[in-house]
């Protein structure tokens, strides 16, 4: 290199050098700044010859360890090599004072040596030197290179800006962030890049990013939640800020309950699941919200054809009480009509959260949601002699969530947090037949007949969890916590009741009829713990182990579930990962159909009833080639006992009056796999940018009452899932954007009904079998976005989304047609656009 170095003072000649290098320097910078130098001058010159040029006759020396270079006395190495400092952060947005979580903090061009800030964007480094230079990166951020010293404060409070940019939808981290333990079988969706995709409702979805994500599908346009590595709806796990969603999505599906303008961070696991978490085996999505602006107020509101959203943040007392108020409300449905005459559709959900500081040591959280879904569908039948049927079908669910948290730092290093929390999901279904027709006697006279069915079911929950984590040292970690859930189940209540109006048949009508599948309560508690640990430079691991005790009427269930996740640097940015996890779910989710209409009861595990459990392997590589694009490939396979099913022919024949109402006798049981291989390959810099993932994989089943005791393939089973992303910059306010996602047509479905029970109506397996028909799964939706920039803080969006191009009747519902002789197929999502303007403030 080629330097002067003229300040005088070595210390300020140390500085100088690790600016200009990029290295990292650990020193005391005491010792170095009472010793004067004169000044020198190097030309194309080595950094060891410099070095050896500024310490002579200064009486220090230094070596490099672990690419830092340490600089300390020649006499008293050893003890001056066991003095350390200690450096504790948080991290903020400069704009609103809003912690980050998992900003990477890491020394100035070093990878591996380094952390990341926790939840609430707390950070904590030991060095031998007094001084630092810090890098910090976080995704959308502008990089931070921060000179830190020991002596500066015992907190040190960092603020990061948002990177300059127009639609910076292609923004990534910085290819030198530190590497987390491993990132293996996580997603971690940046915010800003949904905003420029094809937008179903109109407001940005956090639907639109999942469904492109290798490993993660939904089965069909309304299939009623998203699919995981083969596994069941029901094995997702949502938790917003901590309180379990029961249902993931609205409209069956088609848009997330997630409001991501309410979002702050957000984490999804496929597999390799960390010890914190537990009760699902597919899948966890940990969603954090905002916790408001504690400066001034702000927010988005969005208004467009499909929906519209508003959402407000600011300060109650300023730098102390904050709050943030998200909600949205769809009108889908008034023009779904003019494509599907007698549908009517549409939710509306909210997010609330308040924050307050008591100190810098004790803060309280208050989080909630609500939400609302409706679903209705009428069509009417006409027959000879002015004859006519009336169906409809109704549906509608509800979601709660609340969680009170109270976080107490016992000091930089030690951070703990005790929270209350309460979840509830209430089901009610029901269809209305109504039948028009002349009278027997008197055929100038109409009667008519009408039948009313009605299903509730529901499930609500409250507990408590705490949870604390030690940090001890710049590499080792430990995570711990307890946690108990009270469950309360309304697993199933139908009511029936006939209206007739006709002199032949009016005297003696049948009896109304209610039955309702008794209630249930469960108890469930456990705790974690878990270390994050560096082996060697190279080699990283986390290792921990979860412990389960389910019990529910005197029964019991004990599990201890051990994970390992580890990471190897094959090569600077070449990674490979391996990971075994065991998962246990308590608690099950029962479709009443396999295409058409979820009809979903919530049911605990009882003495014949167990628990599922899964062993989960996974292996992947991942690592940039050239600088431009980044590539991934993941295999993995999940072994799960006990998973369960609902028996179709207990469902069809639930008139008859033997039959059974114990609901764990109308399940079968058995064993499932699911294996497969993903590849990930995405283009982040340039104009145009956008990625390709695809899945091939398997997920079987094998019920010992079904199909006589043969594996054969799960109902959610698909071969082959390709996804195509697009994003092209023409200018810095206008970029366009296209998504296809196609999947292979699923095998044909094996009805759930026992092998000894299929010669008892082979028509049922006949209808059963039309109805689950399935074509190939696929659709384009492409998408441009224009931004008016009014000024720094006020800019609007304008995005105009067209969804299914070219007009793919993917199937939603199907129904009788011409008297029970020929089905149909309800097309919730035809060619269709969407027009939003988004104004943010």
């Amino acid at each position: 290199m080629t330097i002067d170095l003229s300040s005088g003072r070595l210390d300020k000649c140390v500085m100088q050098l690790q600016q200009a290098t990029g290295y990292s320097f650990a020193y005391e910078t005491s010792g170095l700044q009472a010793y004067p130098v004169k000044p020198l001058s190097f030309k194309k010159e080595k950094l060891k010859v410099i070095l050896e040029r500024l310490f002579e006759g200064s009486g220090y020396i230094f070596e490099e360890r672990h690419h830092v270079i340490l600089i300390g006395p020649a006499f008293g190495r050893q003890s001056a090599k066991r003095m350390t400092y200690q450096f504790n952060g948080v991290i903020e947005d400069k704009q609103t004072g809003e912690v980050l979580k998992g900003v990477a903090v890491s020394l100035a061009g070093e990878r591996s040596t380094g952390t990341f800030t926790n939840q609430d964007g707390y950070f904590s480094l030991t060095s031998a030197s007094d001084t630092l230079k810090l890098r910090l990166s976080y995704l959308s951020y502008k990089p931070v290179e921060i000179v830190l010293q020991a002596a500066d404060a015992p907190l040190i409070r960092i603020r990061m800006d948002v990177a300059p940019s127009a639609l910076d939808s292609v923004l990534v981290g910085d290819p030198d962030d530190v590497i987390p333990v491993s990132p293996l079988s996580r997603v971690s969706p940046p915010i800003n890049r949904l905003f420029y995709l094809p937008r179903f409702c109109g407001d940005v979805d956090l639907i639109s990013m999942l469904k492109i994500t290798p490993g993660i599908q939904e089965a069909n346009d309304g299939s009623g939640s998203l699919i995981v590595r083969g596994g069941a709806p029901d094995q997702n796990l949502l938790l917003l800020d901590n309180a379990n969603v029961f249902n993931a999505t609205h409209l069956f599906g088609l848009v997330s309950t997630v409001n991501v303008n309410a979002v702050e961070d957000l984490e999804i696991y496929k597999g390799a699941f960390p010890a914190r978490y537990g009760g699902r085996i597919s899948s966890v999505w940990d969603v954090g919200l905002k916790d408001g602006d504690p400066k001034q107020l702000h927010g988005a509101l969005s208004l467009g054809t499909f929906a519209s959203d508003l959402m407000l943040e600011g300060p109650i007392i300023k730098n102390k009480t904050t709050f943030m108020i998200a909600g949205r409300r769809s009108y889908h449905d008034l023009y779904v009509r003019l494509f599907t005459p007698g549908v009517k559709l549409h939710f509306q959900d909210m997010n609330v959260k308040l924050h307050h500081r008591f100190s810098e040591k004790d803060h309280l959280y208050l989080s909630g949601y609500t939400s609302r879904d409706v679903f209705n569908l009428d069509s009417d039948t006409f027959y000879a002699g002015d004859a006519y049927q009336t169906t409809g079908i109704s549906l509608k669910t509800t979601n709660q969530a609340a969680s009170l948290r109270w976080r107490h730092d016992y000091s930089t290093r030690v951070t703990t947090n005790l929270s209350v929390l309460y979840s509830a999901y209430k089901l009610d279904a029901g269809t209305d037949f109504n039948a028009q027709m002349p009278g027997i006697l008197e055929p100038d006279v109409k009667y008519w007949i009408g039948l009313r069915d009605k299903v509730t079911s529901g499930v609500y929950d409250i507990g408590g969890k705490w949870d604390a984590r030690f940090q001890l040292g710049n590499h080792h970690e430990v995570e711990a916590g307890l946690y108990y859930t009270h469950h309360s189940f309304e697993p199933y209540r139908f009511t029936e009741d006939w209206v007739l109006q006709d002199p032949f048949i009016v005297a003696n009508p049948p009896a109304a009829k209610e039955e309702l599948i008794r209630d249930s309560v469960s108890n469930e508690s456990g705790l974690y713990v878990e270390d994050h640990f560096n082996i060697s430079p190279r080699w990283k691991a986390s290792a921990g182990l979860h412990f389960n005790r389910y019990s529910q009427n005197g029964k019991s269930y004990l599990s201890l579930q051990p994970r390992v996740n580890v990471r190897y640097e094959l090569h600077p940015g070449w990674y490979l990962y391996g990971a075994y996890v065991k998962m246990q779910q308590n608690i099950h989710r029962l479709s009443a159909s396999q295409t058409s209409l979820p009809i979903d009861v919530w049911i605990p595990s009882t003495d014949k009833l167990k628990p599922q459990v899964s062993h989960q392997f996974s292996l992947g590589l991942s690592g940039t080639l050239g600088s431009v694009l980044d590539f991934s490939v993941e295999s993995y396979y999940k072994a799960i006992n006990d998973v369960a099913e609902l028996l179709l022919l207990r469902l069809v024949d639930s008139l008859d009056p033997k039959r059974s109402t114990s609901w764990d006798q109308e399940v079968a049981t058995g064993k499932g796999a699911a294996y497969g291989i993903e590849f990930s390959l995405r283009k982040t810099k340039g104009n145009f940018t956008g990625w390709f993932s695809y899945a091939l994989s398997w997920s079987n089943r094998t019920l010992p009452e079904i199909n006589n005791g043969l594996t054969f393939p799960y109902k959610y089973d698909r071969r082959h899932n390709l996804n195509l992303v697009a994003l092209y910059k023409l200018s810095k306010t206008l970029e366009l954007s296209g998504v296809f996602t196609f999947q292979s047509k699923p095998r044909a479905p094996v009805p759930i009904i026992r092998t000894s029970d299929l010669s008892y109506d082979a028509e049922l397996v006949k209808e059963y079998a039309a109805t689950t028909e399935q074509r190939a799964y696929h659709r384009l939706d492409v998408g441009i976005s224009w931004l008016n920039r009014y000024t720094a803080r006020l800019h609007g969006t304008w995005n105009l989304s067209v969804l299914n191009v070219y007009n793919r009747s993917n199937a939603f519902y199907y129904f009788s047609k011409n008297n029970n002789n020929q089905l149909d197929r309800t097309v919730l999502l035809p060619v269709s656009g969407v027009l939003t303007y988004t104004f943010t403030f």
